[in-house]
Order: C-alpha cells, then sequence, then structure tokens
C-alpha cells in the first residue's frame, strides 16, 4: 500500500478539504482506480507528539503529523521526528510518494535515506533545482528562478535602475555578515537581513546536496515536459525522470454565446496569485495604455484571494482603484463555480514572469475553451496552440503583451476562429493510470532477486 506525503489537508466526516488542487485531482483518480493508499498529511508546528493516529476518509487511511519549523535543507531535527514517524508506519517497504513535501523535501529525503522504501518525488515546482534562490524577490522571498545560474541575468530585479540594483547587492552582502553584526544593524535592516541570511544558508546546503539528493530518489514525476529537462540539464538521471501530466476535472465546453455579448464590452480574465511572478503587474500596465487609446472598450476580472506581500497589498491597492477592474473569487475545488467565473470572461491572460510548471488555472481555462493568452515559454506551449486555442506571445513585456491585447480588442471575433481542436485534457483518472503504473513498476523492480 503505497504512502502519499501531503501538506495540510484536513479530515472531518471522512471528507479531506483542503490542500492543493493537483494533489486533490491525483487522489480522486487514485481512488477511482481502486487504489488503497496511506496518506500522511503534514503541517509545521511546536508540538512535540509523534505519535501518528489512522482514520478513515474519502481516499483511504489518513494520518496528521506535525513537524517543527525548518532551520536548514537537511535539518536534523526534523529528520529525526520524521524517522519517529517512519518507525510507526504498517509497512516498511515499498511505495513513498513525496506529493507534497515543499521546503521539507530535502528532510524527507534524508529520513528515508536507507530505508526498503521506494521514493518518488513529484515535481511541483523549480525550488528544488533553482540555482539562484539566495535572491530576494521583491517580496522579501526566495526568488524562484526557473532553471540555473544563467537566469540569475533575468531576475525579478531591473538593474537598469541604479537604486534598484544597489538596494539588491546590499541585501545580498548583508547576508553574508555575521548574525552578531547583522544584530547591530538598525531594527529595519535587521528585520529584512535575518531572513534574508536564513534563505541564503538554506539554499547553500541544498545546492551542496543536490547530487546526492538526487540519488536519493528513486523516480521524479514532472508534470511538463520542460520541467523535466531542467532537471536531467540539473543533473538527475534521465531515467528517473517520468513525464506524467495533470489530470483536470471535467468542465462545461463554452462557447461564445455561453459569454457575455463581445458587442458589449470585451471581458478579460485573470486567474492566479497576487504575486509578483504571476505578471498581473504586466497585464494592468498593458491595459491601462491601450485605455488611452480607447477609453472603454473592455474590462478585466481578477480571479485571486488577498495575499500578505508587499506586491500583493499593492496590487490591491491598484485594482480598488480602477473601476474598469474586478476583484473576485471562485471555488476551485468545484467545477460549477469555475464554470461560472469563466461564463463571465472572453479571454484569459496568463503573463507569467517564469517558466510554470503546468499550472491549473490555465488547463481549467483550456477544458472550458476560454481562449489562452500568454508567453510563449516554460510550459505553456505544451498546453496552447496558437490560433487553436489561444494565441502565443514572444518576449514577456508590457509592450508584446500590449500588442497582442490590441490586436484582440480590433478584432475581436478572432475568438470564433478558434477550433479548439488541439486541446488534449487529461482526467484525473488518466494521471492516476500513469502514477499507478509507475508505482507497479518500481515495485517490480524491488522485488526483484
Amino acid at each position: 500500500m503505497p504512502y502519499v506525503v501531503v501538506q495540510n489537508f484536513f479530515s472531518s466526516d471522512t471528507v479531506i478539504n483542503g490542500g492543493s488542487q493537483s494533489a486533490r485531482n491525483l487522489l480522486v483518480g487514485l481512488h477511482h482506480l481502486g487504489c488503497p493508499l496511506h496518506i500522511l498529511s503534514w503541517n509545521t508546528g511546536t508540538s512535540g507528539t509523534t505519535a501518528i493516529k489512522w482514520v478513515n476518509c474519502e481516499f483511504g487511511k489518513i494520518a496528521a503529523v506535525s513537524l517543527p519549523p525548518l532551520q536548514a535543507w537537511h535539518d536534523p531535527v526534523v529528520v529525526s521526528q520524521i524517522r519517529t514517524i517512519l518507525h510507526q508506519l504498517p509497512e516498511q517497504d515499498g511505495i513513498f510518494h513525496l506529493l507534497e513535501p515543499k521546503e521539507y523535501l530535502g528532510s524527507w529525503l534524508s529520513a528515508l535515506e536507507k530505508t526498503s522504501y521506494q521514493v518518488i518525488a513529484t515535481a511541483l515546482d523549480y525550488a528544488w533545482i533553482c540555482a539562484t534562490s539566495h535572491l530576494l524577490t521583491r517580496q522579501s522571498a526566495q526568488c524562484a528562478g526557473p532553471k540555473n545560474a544563467s537566469s540569475c541575468l533575468q531576475c525579478f530585479y531591473d538593474h537598469r535602475h541604479l537604486l534598484k540594483a544597489l538596494a539588491l547587492k546590499l541585501m545580498l552582502a548583508s547576508t553574508s555578515l555575521p548574525a552578531a553584526v547583522t544584530k547591530s544593524l538598525p531594527n529595519q535592516l535587521t528585520q529584512l537581513a535575518h531572513p534574508a541570511q536564513e534563505k541564503r544558508i538554506m539554499t547553500e546546503t541544498r545546492l551542496a546536496a543536490l547530487e546526492q539528493d538526487f540519488q536519493r530518489v528513486d523516480a521524479l514525476i514532472a508534470p511538463s515536459k520542460v520541467l523535466g529537462q531542467f532537471f536531467i540539464e540539473n543533473g538527475l538521471a534521465k531515467h528517473k525522470v517520468h513525464h506524467i501530466p495533470y489530470g483536470t476535472q471535467a468542465g462545461t465546453k463554452l462557447t461564445l454565446d455561453d459569454r457575455p455579448p463581445l458587442s458589449e464590452k470585451i471581458v478579460f480574465g485573470f486567474v492566479g496569485k497576487l504575486t509578483f511572478d504571476k505578471g498581473l503587474d504586466l497585464l494592468i500596465e498593458a491595459l491601462k495604455q491601450l485605455r488611452q487609446q480607447e477609453p472603454n472598450p473592455f474590462r478585466l476580472i481578477v480571479y485571486a484571494s488577498p495575499h500578505p506581500s508587499g506586491f500583493g497589498q499593492i496590487m490591491q491597492q491598484q485594482i480598488a482603484s480602477l473601476d474598469w477592474i474586478t476583484l473576485s473569487q471562485f471555488d476551485g475545488r468545484d467545477p460549477s463555480s469555475i464554470d461560472a467565473a469563466h461564463r463571465s470572461i472572453h479571454f484569459q491572460i496568463a503573463p507569467s514572469r517564469w517558466t510554470d510548471n503546468l499550472p491549473n488555472a490555465v488547463l481549467e481555462g483550456v477544458e472550458r475553451q476560454t481562449p489562452i493568452i500568454a508567453p510563449d515559454y516554460g510550459s505553456f506551449p505544451e498546453m496552447i496552440q496558437h490560433g487553436v486555442n489561444g494565441w502565443l506571445y514572444s518576449n514577456n513585456t508590457v509592450a508584446t503583451l500590449k500588442e497582442t491585447l490590441s490586436n484582440l480588442i480590433r478584432t475581436p471575433k478572432s475568438y470564433a476562429k478558434l477550433s479548439f481542436d488541439a486541446a488534449t485534457i487529461r482526467r484525473p483518472i488518466d494521471e492516476a493510470t500513469d502514477v499507478f503504473q509507475l508505482y507497479r513498476t518500481l515495485n517490480q523492480i524491488h522485488k526483484k532477486p
């Protein structure tokens, strides 16, 4: 029976609530296949209790696990606690699937070393291989540079602006200072320098352990081809990489007649987090410039939850100040709620600054035949065929996005020319079938004498 690690799933009346949509979709598919699971749901806490209690849920057995705050990539305290948990598991071999280990991945891999488990990791993002993540974004968070050290040349800071470049260099310099020195800095600088220092230490230890960690994992599931290739380029053995695209729950195939009349006003939609990497500011700036040319040609609906980052707060303030933008939300676990959101828009814009890994928001838009406008890099070409189910544009800048949107505003009936023939939508059971086959393959290899 496979063990699956997820984050912050809560069991209530035998039904799991919460958790990322991609993880939920896979669990739904595995359940439909009749694959029995033991689910370990972890969260960060200060509780010293390591005893685990299994309860029934809609997908199998589930147990809540509390892990202490992380201090290092291979945190000895966390590793020790995970090993205590592992010793309590009813089966001491078989498949151990790290579906949502997030930043605790290194500690899970360390704890699982020298066990009899076959370890699978699902690559949900680029955090494991990013070689530049000691840099700070505008959120004072780790940089999510998508590929390797050369990506540093295109980091989130615009180095053409001297003050921004100077601020970044000073911040990075402060992370190399001894803690005794940083504590003597003015309070505001200390508040910025301390988390930066912690992130830099975490990054350096992660990169130093990269080769060893790659040996610890038996298989890596890459939802997008581009992500799998990134791992191979960074040293992971090619035979360990398995391209298994996400499965998406069925939604309603919407036509132009299901949406507001184009003759009244074009409605653009943005679905995603209010974070710098998702590029909402690029979209708003492009549309602001277009409105100067045509005062009232369109609206924008932003489907997003409030975000605590400084950038997120700036975006919320900007949205509130512009009467042609509406901030809204939908329930991402309810297909009918997603349907309703897409009925309100004509086009979905995904101006991400980084190479997104098959985002569910885009897959759900493709499923509903909402034309997608996105950059021509990363995983977007794996989901969007130019002129068939959307449009791809080069160089993700305000200028190129503005040009693409301007063409749509001038010829809004371009929508009607899209055939949507190219969209191959996989269901959760399709993804689960591939994952289950991987489970079986690894078990068979493991059992060979």
